[in-house]
C-alpha cells in the first residue's frame, strides 16, 4: 500500500473588489479562478520508484504522491490531499484534508483536516482559515492547530483590515493581533503576539505596481513554530513533541521583485539578531542556541522563451548565508538551477544543486553538487522518459555519517489529459 496521495492545497488569496455586496454569488470568475478540468498521472520505476496523481474537476481537487528513494538513506515519502469548493450566495467554503507519511529509520505521519472560507456582507469581507494537525512520531503524538480570521472593510478609504490569528501548541493557544491599510501603492501591516511575555511587534511596508513589488519588514520578540512549519523530510532531524519557542532581538528584511510575465527577477536580504534560535545538536535533535546573529542574501530569476515548437524554461536561485554561530547544515553558498528545453516531441530537463562547505554536528562537511536529468518523448497526451539522478556519481558526505549513494536510473510514463 504504497500509493499515498499528495495534497498540495493552495491557499487562494481573494482580494476584495469594489461593492462586492452588490454582486450575486456564486460568480467564481469575479473573485476566484476556476480550476481547469484535468488529470495528470505519473509513474516511474528502476533504482528508485514512485508516482503521483493530480485531478482537478472545477471545484474538486485531488492530488497525491509516493516515492521511495535512497540518495543518502532509504526513504519512503507519501502525501495526499482532497479539497472541494462549495458556493452559496455571498459565501464560499473550501473544506480540505491532507495526510503525509515519511518512513526512514523512524516513522512520521500526519493528518490535517481544515477549511477556509469567504463571507461577503454589505460592509466588509470576512476571510477565515483553520488547519488542525495530528502527528504521530513513532509512538509519540502531537496535536496542533493554526488559524485566523480577518475583516476587510472595502467601503472605507484605505481599505483597512483587522486580523486575528492563533497557533495552538503544547495545549495552549498563542494568539496574535494585526491590521493593515492601503494608501495609493503602499500597504502598511502591523501586528503583535498577545500575552507573549515579551514585546513582539511586526511591521511591514509594501510598495506595489503591476510589474514591481518592494517589501521591507522589521520584527522582534517571540516566535512560535509548529511541527507542520518546521518538518523537513530531506534532513534526518529528530523532532521533539514540543517545539521550543525562538526569540528575536531584532530582524529586518527587504525583497525587491520585477515581474514581466515570462521573465521574473527577485532580490532579497535579511538580518537577524537572535536571543534564542533553534539549531540541530547531538543525535540530530533540535535544541536552542543562545545569542546568534545571521544574515542572508538571495537572488532568483525565472525565464520562459517560446518560438514556434521550441520552448525554453529556466529557474535560477543563489543564496549567501553568514552567522557568528555554528548553524548546522547551513551552507555559506547555495545555488540551484533548473533548465527545461522542449523541441517538438522531445523534452530535456536538468536540475543542478551546489552546496558549499558547512558545519556538521561533529565535523565540517565538504561541498558537493548534484545533477539530475530527464529525457522525455511526448506523444499526444503521453510522455515516456528516462530519469538519471546524481549523474556525476558523487558520494560526498552530506550529513554526519550519511553519504550520497551514487548514480541511479529509472524510467517512467506520464499521462496528461484535459477533461
Amino acid at each position: 500500500m504504497f500509493l499515498i496521495i499528495l495534497l498540495f492545497a493552495i491557499h487562494d488569496s481573494v482580494p476584495p473588489l469594489p461593492d462586492l455586496s452588490k454582486s450575486e454569488f456564486p460568480e467564481p470568475e469575479l473573485w476566484k479562478e476556476q480550476m481547469p478540468r484535468s488529470l495528470r498521472i505519473n509513474g516511474y520505476a528502476g533504482q528508485f520508484f514512485g508516482g503521483n496523481i493530480d485531478l482537478d474537476l472545477r471545484y474538486l481537487s485531488l492530488a497525491g504522491r509516493f516515492s521511495r528513494t535512497s540518495e543518502w538513506d532509504s526513504t519512503d515519502t507519501g502525501d495526499a490531499s482532497l479539497s472541494y469548493s462549495i458556493f452559496w450566495p455571498r459565501f464560499w467554503l473550501k473544506p480540505r484534508l491532507r495526510a503525509s507519511l515519511v518512513r526512514r529509520e523512524e516513522k512520521c505521519s500526519s493528518i490535517t483536516p481544515g477549511f477556509e472560507f469567504n463571507l461577503f456582507t454589505p460592509s466588509f469581507v470576512t476571510t477565515g482559515v483553520l488547519d488542525y494537525s495530528r502527528w504521530q512520531l513513532n509512538s509519540e503524538r502531537v496535536h496542533e492547530a493554526v488559524g485566523g480570521i480577518s475583516l476587510t472593510f472595502d467601503r472605507l478609504s484605505y481599505m483597512p483590515q483587522l486580523e486575528v490569528t492563533g497557533v495552538y501548541t503544547e495545549s495552549k493557544l498563542k494568539p496574535s493581533l494585526g491590521g493593515q491599510f492601503n494608501v495609493g501603492n503602499f500597504r502598511l501591516e502591523l501586528g503583535s503576539l498577545v500575552n507573549a511575555g515579551f514585546p513582539s511587534p511586526q511591521l511591514s511596508i509594501t510598495y506595489s505596481e503591476p510589474r514591481i513589488n518592494i517589501t521591507a519588514g522589521f520584527s522582534s520578540g517571540v516566535r512560535y513554530s509548529t511541527l507542520s512549519s518546521l518538518y523537513r523530510p530531506e534532513i534526518p532531524i529528530r523532532y521533539p513533541t514540543s517545539i521550543p519557542a525562538e526569540t528575536l532581538s531584532l530582524a529586518a528584511d527587504i525583497v525587491f521583485e520585477l515581474d514581466f510575465g515570462d521573465h521574473q527577477f527577485a532580490l532579497g536580504g535579511s538580518y537577524k539578531e537572535w536571543l534564542c534560535r533553534l539549531n540541530i545538536g547531538s543525535d540530530f535533535m533540535i535544541f536552542q542556541t543562545q545569542s546568534v546573529t545571521e544574515s542572508n542574501l538571495n537572488l532568483s530569476t525565472r525565464n520562459i522563451i517560446s518560438v514556434g515548437r521550441f520552448r525554453f524554461r529556466n529557474r535560477f536561485r543563489i543564496s549567501y548565508n553568514t552567522s557568528d554561530s555554528a548553524l548546522v547544515f547551513t551552507p555559506e553558498y547555495a545555488a540551484t538551477d533548473t533548465l527545461t528545453v522542449s523541441i517538438a516531441m522531445i523534452e530535456l530537463s536538468t536540475d543542478v544543486e551546489y552546496i558549499s562547505e558547512r558545519t556538521g554536528i561533529e565535523r565540517p562537511l565538504p561541498a558537493y553538487y548534484m545533477m539530475n536529468t530527464t529525457l522525455g518523448l511526448k506523444l499526444s497526451f503521453l510522455k515516456f522518459y528516462l530519469a538519471i539522478h546524481n549523474i556525476t556519481d558523487d558520494r560526498s558526505e552530506i550529513y554526519d555519517d550519511y553519504f550520497l549513494t551514487g548514480r541511479k536510473y529509472a524510467g517512467g510514463v506520464e499521462i496528461v489529459q484535459q477533461l
